[in-house]
C-alpha cells in the first residue's frame, strides 16, 4: 500500500508543489518518500510523487518512483501484484534483467513488454502511472474490483492524478467547481457511484479500467467487466455441488496463500462473521506458524461479536488480539475523518474499522480481511427481497393498471415498491432511500436521478444475480472499499482481500445461482465450505451488527455545526439546497424523529467537507 500523484502541465510549476503533494499522503507511506520530474518536452512539464509503505523487497532498490534501465520510463505503483514471481520468471524468459525483488519492478518490465495486454496477466491490487518519456505518453490503470483509489483532474492543459483527493487540492489554481449532478447520488447512498467525485472536474478512474493521455487527449477504456464475465461463464456452468464446491475450495485456499507472501509481518482481521472466519481458517491451514486475528469488541452486549471471534480463533489455533471499542475512540476518530477522507463519506461503518486497522498496526503491518464474500456469494438482505420482487412482478402489473393512484400511495411500503416497480431496466433497485421526486424538491441545482443505469446494460433476466452485480460495480468499489482503504490507510495498514480475486469471481459467475443463495440460506457454498473447518454450533451463532450511535451525536456533541450547516443563512449563500426543506427536515429529526437520520448524516458530512476543502485552501 502506498500513496502516488503526479501531473502534466504546459506550464512549470514550483517545485515544491509535488513534495507538498506527496507529503499530504504520508500516512499511506510513512517508510519512503520521494518525487521525480519527467523530462519537459514540447511544452509539457510533469512529476511523480510517492510514499511508501514497505511490503516486499523492503530494500532501497524497491523506493518509486522507479526508471526502467534505459531510463524511457518511470512508474509509481500502489498495491500488490500477487503472481508477480511467475509474471517474472517468463519476462526473464525473454531476457529482461530485474535489479530488485520488487513487485513494482516487475510491474514496470511487463507494460513495457505487453503494453496494456499486461492487465490481463497481473493479479492484484493496484492503481499506477506510467510515463513513457519517448512519446510523452502518460499510462494509469486500475484494478478489476477498485480494490486502491485513483483520482484524475482534468482541465484544459492540466492533468493531475493521486491516490487521494489532497494532491489535487494542494495543486495551484485547479477549478474546484461543485459536481451538481452527483448530489443526490451522494445523499442517497453516502458516496459516490461510478466515475463520479464531489467535484466537476476530477473523476475516479473505474475499477477495471486504464488511461491513456497522449498529448492532452484522454482515452478511457475497460480491460475486464463482471458482466461481460458472467455473460461468458454462462457456457461452461458447473451444475454438479460437489465439483463446485471442491474447485471453490482450492482457488480460496491458492488466493490466500497469496496473499501471505510478504516482507513483513501479516495478520486477520476477525469478526464473527462468515467471511472472515473461513479466510482466518484458510490462513491458518496453509502457514506453518499460528496467525494473528485481530477483533474489535464492543461494551455493549447486544452488538458484541467478539466472544464468537474468540472461539472461532481458539478453534483454528491462532492467537487472538480483541480491542473494546469505547465512546473515547469513536469520538477522536470522528474529529480526524475531513482530513483523512478528502471527499465526503456518509458509511458510519468506516468508524469501528479506523480504530481496529490502528490496533492491528501495533503488530502488523498487512491484515487479510473478508471483504467481498457478500457481494461475491449472496449475502445482502436485498437480494432475497429482489428475488421475492421478480417473483411478484406480474401480480404487481397488473394491480398497477387496476388500482388507482391514492389506493396505491395507502398501501405498504414494500408492496408498493413492488407495484410501482415499473421500469424494468433498472427493477433490481427498486429499495431507493429517497424518491426521484423527493431530490427534484430538495436540490436546487441541476441533478441526474439518484439510480444507477449501469443496470440498464445488462441483459441479464435474474434480478438477484443482476442486484449482485451491480452492486460488484457501485457499492463494492466506491463504499465498501473506499472505506477498508481509508480506514487502514489511516493507521498505514495493507489489507488484502483473498474472496475478492477476479479468479474466485468468475468461478462463482460459473454456478448456478441457487448455489450463492439456497432458498433462504444465503452464501449457501462458502458456509459449506467454512463448516469443514469451524463447527456450526460456532459459525451459526445469531450475527449482530453493530449501530454507530450518529443520531445521538446529531442532536449534542454536532448539533450545534447541524444547525450552522443546514442552517437557512449558510444553505441560501450554497445555493445547492432548499433551505425551507431542509430546515423542516433537521427540526423534525431534533425532535427525536429518526425516518431521515441517514439522510442528514450525509448532509452533515458533505457539509464538514465543503467547508473544509470548497471554501478555503486548508489541506493539510
Amino acid at each position: 500500500m502506498c500513496g502516488i500523484c503526479g501531473f502534466l502541465s504546459d506550464k512549470a510549476i514550483d517545485d515544491n508543489i509535488i513534495k507538498r503533494m506527496t507529503d499530504s499522503m504520508y500516512h499511506r507511506g510513512p517508510d519512503f518518500q520521494d518525487t521525480c520530474y519527467l523530462e519537459q518536452r514540447l511544452n509539457q512539464y510533469g512529476a511523480f510523487g510517492h510514499c511508501r509503505l514497505s511490503i516486499l523487497d523492503l530494500s532501497e532498490k524497491g523506493n518509486q518512483p522507479m526508471w526502467s534501465k534505459d531510463g524511457r520510463y518511470c512508474i509509481v505503483y500502489n498495491g500488490e501484484i500477487y503472481n508477480h514471481l511467475k509474471i517474472r520468471k517468463r519476462l526473464e524468459l525473454s531476457h529482461v534483467q530485474f535489479h530488485s525483488y520488487s513487485d513494482t519492478e516487475t510491474l514496470l518490465y511487463s507494460y513495457i513488454q505487453w503494453g496494456k495486454e499486461c492487465l490481463n496477466e497481473i493479479s492484484g491490487m493496484f492503481a499506477f502511472a506510467i510515463y513513457d518519456k519517448q512519446t510523452g505518453e502518460l499510462f494509469l490503470a486500475r484494478d478489476r474490483f477498485g480494490k486502491k483509489p485513483l483520482y484524475y483532474y482534468k482541465k484544459g492543459n492540466i492533468f493531475i492524478f493521486a491516490s487521494e483527493l489532497k494532491p489535487i487540492f494542494i495543486f495551484p489554481e485547479i477549478d474546484k467547481s461543485i459536481n451538481t449532478k452527483a448530489l443526490a447520488y451522494y445523499l442517497n447512498f453516502g458516496y459516490f457511484p461510478h466515475s463520479n467525485t464531489s467535484l466537476q472536474y476530477v473523476s475516479k478512474l473505474p475499477p477495471a479500467s486504464f488511461l491513456i493521455n497522449r498529448e492532452g487527449r484522454i482515452e478511457v477504456d475497460q480491460y475486464w467487466s463482471v458482466v461481460k464475465e458472467a455473460h461468458k461463464a454462462e457456457r461452461k456452468i458447473i451444475m454438479d455441488f460437489g465439483v463446485a464446491k471442491n474447485t471453490l475450495k482450492e482457488e480460496l485456499r491458492k488466493v490466500t496463500a497469496e496473499r501471505l507472501i510478504s516482507d513483513v509481518p501479516v495478520g486477520v482481521f476477525l469478526s464473527g462473521g462468515i467471511d472472515s472466519a473461513l479466510v482466518a481458517a484458510l490462513a491458518q491451514k496453509v502457514s506453518k506458524e499460528p496467525v494473528n486475528t485481530y477483533t474489535i469488541g464492543f461494551f455493549e452486549k447486544d452488538y458484541d461479536e467478539a466472544d464468537v471471534a474468540k472461539k472461532i480463533a481458539k478453534h483454528i489455533g491462532a492467537i487472538h488480539h480483541e480491542h473494546y471499542l469505547s465512546q473515547k475512540d469513536l469520538e477522536e476518530i470522528v474529529d480526524c475523518i475531513p482530513y483523512y477522507f478528502d471527499e465526503p463519506f456518509g458509511n458510519t461503518t468506516l468508524l469501528p474499522t479506523m480504530v481496529l486497522s490502528k490496533f492491528a498496526r501495533q503488530d502488523i503491518t498487512v491484515a487479510l480481511s473478508g471483504d467481498g464474500g457478500d457481494e461475491i456469494f449472496g449475502g445482502y438482505p436485498q437480494y432475497a427481497w429482489v428475488k421475492i420482487a421478480q417473483r411478484m412482478d406480474i401480480p404487481g402489473e397488473i394491480l398497477y393498471k387496476m388500482l388507482p393512484g391514492y389506493v396505491i400511495e395507502r398501501l405498504p411500503q414494500r408492496m408498493r415498491r413492488v407495484i410501482e416497480n415499473r421500469d424494468k431496466k433498472i427493477s433490481s433497485q427498486m429499495v431507493l432511500r429517497k424518491s426521484v421526486e423527493f431530490y427534484e424538491k430538495f436540490l436546487s441545482c441541476e441533478h441526474d436521478a439518484p439510480y444507477y443505469s449501469v443496470e440498464e446494460d445488462m441483459n441479464i433476466d435474474d434480478w438477484q444475480f443482476r442486484r449482485m452485480l451491480l452492486d460488484m460495480q457501485t457499492s463494492l468499489p466506491g463504499d465498501m472499499l473506499h472505506r477498508l482503504d481509508r480506514a487502514s490507510m489511516y493507521a498505514s495498514l495493507e489489507v488484502r482481500s483473498p474472496l475478492l480475486d477476479h479468479r474466485v469471481a468468475e468461478l462463482t459467475f460459473r454456478m448456478p445461482q441457487k448455489f450463492k443463495i439456497k432458498g433462504s440460506i444465503q452464501k449457501y457454498i462458502l458456509k459449506e465450505i467454512a463448516y469443514e473447518y469451524i463447527p456450526k454450533t460456532i459459525l451459526d451463532l445469531p450475527k449482530r451488527g453493530f449501530v454507530i450511535p450518529y443520531e445521538s451525536w446529531m442532536r449534542t456533541r454536532l448539533k450545534e455545526k447541524l444547525l450552522y450547516f443546514a442552517g437557512n443563512e449558510y444553505i441560501s449563500e450554497q445555493g445547492l439546497f432548499n433551505a425551507k426543506m431542509c430546515e423542516e427536515i433537521v427540526q423534525d429529526f431534533l425532535k427525536g424523529n429518526n425516518k431521515n437520520a441517514n439522510f442528514i448524516w450525509n448532509l452533515l458530512t458533505y457539509q464538514l467537507w465543503y467547508e473544509r476543502y470548497v471554501c478555503s485552501d486548508k489541506v493539510a
